[in-house]
C-alpha cells in the first residue's frame, strides 16, 4: 500500500475494535507500517485520543426520568391515530419503501462495481503486496520448462502446480513459495523476460473471474498485471520493474494467441 492508503486507513483504526479483524485495509495498513516509520508517532497520538474518546461515551448515562419518557412517547405513538395509518399496505408508504430499497440497491452496486471489478480483487491485490514483502524467501536458481515444476513445488509443499495454455516453451530463472494467509503462493520468473508468474488455489481467497481462463488486465495506484482464474487455481502475471508496465498488454496478447494454435 502506498503510504497515503495506509494514512488514510490508520484513521479507522481503533485500538481494542472488533471490527478491525473485518477491515482487510486496516489490517494491511497495520502490516505496512513497518515501511513508514514514519507513521508510528501519527498512530502513537492517535491512540490515547480514541481512549478519550471511549472513555467519554461509555460514561454517558441516560436518566431514569429520560428513559421512562421515551417509553410514554413510544406507547403514545403506538396508540394514537398517526401511527395506525403508517402502514406498509398504505400504498403511499408502500412507495416510499420501494423506493429507497431501489436507492439503496443502486448505490451498493455502483459502490462495489467500482471498488472491486471482480469477486476477490481485494485479495489478489493483497496477495501481490504480500509477494513483495516476503523478502524471508529468497528465490531458488532453478532453470527448467516453466510446465514442469509440479513436482519441485510439491517438494516445497505446493501440491497442483500448472499453467495455462500459452507458457508453452519458455523457460524460468528462478522459483520459490511464501505463504500467505496460511495458503501457499507459488512463485516463477520467466528467464530473459520482464515477468513474474504467481500461482495459488483460488477458493480460500474467494476470487472469482469469468469467463474461465481468459486473462484480466487489471491497473491499481501500485501496480498493472493481468489475472485469470482456470480449475479452481488462479494466476497472476505482473512485471519485475515497473518500467515494464506498459508492455503488459503485448505479452498477454502473445499468451492469448499462442493458446489459439
Amino acid at each position: 500500500m502506498k503510504i497515503k492508503s495506509v494514512r488514510l486507513a490508520l484513521l479507522r483504526f481503533r485500538e481494542g475494535s472488533k471490527k478491525i479483524a473485518a477491515d482487510r485495509d486496516i489490517e494491511r495498513a497495520l502490516a505496512a507500517l513497518k515501511k513508514y516509520p514514519e507513521l508510528d508517532p501519527v498512530l502513537d497520538a492517535q491512540k490515547p485520543l480514541d481512549a478519550l474518546v471511549n472513555a467519554a461515551v461509555s460514561a454517558v448515562r441516560i436518566p431514569d426520568s429520560a428513559q421512562q419518557k421515551f417509553e410514554t412517547l413510544g406507547n403514545e405513538w403506538r396508540t394514537s391515530p398517526a401511527s395506525q395509518q403508517f402502514s406498509f399496505r398504505n400504498p403511499a408508504i408502500l412507495s416510499v419503501v420501494v423506493s429507497f430499497l431501489i436507492l439503496a440497491f443502486l448505490g451498493t452496486w455502483l459502490y462495489l462495481s467500482r471498488s472491486q471489478t471482480y469477486p476477490g480483487a481485494t485479495e489478489v491485490e493483497a496477495v501481490l503486496d504480500a509477494e513483495r514483502n516476503a523478502d524471508t524467501v529468497p528465490m531458488e536458481h532453478v532453470v527448467t520448462d516453466i510446465g514442469s515444476l509440479g513436482d519441485w513445488f510439491t517438494m516445497k509443499s505446493f501440491d497442483g502446480y500448472f499453467v495455462p495454455s500459452g507458457f508453452e516453451g519458455m523457460k524460468t530463472a528462478g522459483a520459490r513459495v511464501f505463504s500467505f494467509q496460511g495458503q501457499h503462493i507459488a512463485m516463477v520468473t520467466i528467464s530473459q523476460s520482464k515477468w513474474g508468474l504467481l500461482v495459488f488455489p483460488a477458493n480460500p481467497f474467494g476470487i472469482q473471474i469469468e469467463p474461465a481462463g481468459v486473462w484480466k488486465i487489471e491497473k491499481t495506484e501500485e501496480e498493472t498485471f493481468a489475472v485469470q482464474v482456470l480449475n479452481d487455481m488462479c494466476f497472476i502475471v505482473f512485471p519485475r520493474d515497473k518500467k515494464s508496465a506498459a508492455a503488459l498488454p503485448d505479452f498477454i496478447r502473445q499468451l492469448s494467441e499462442a493458446k489459439k494454435l
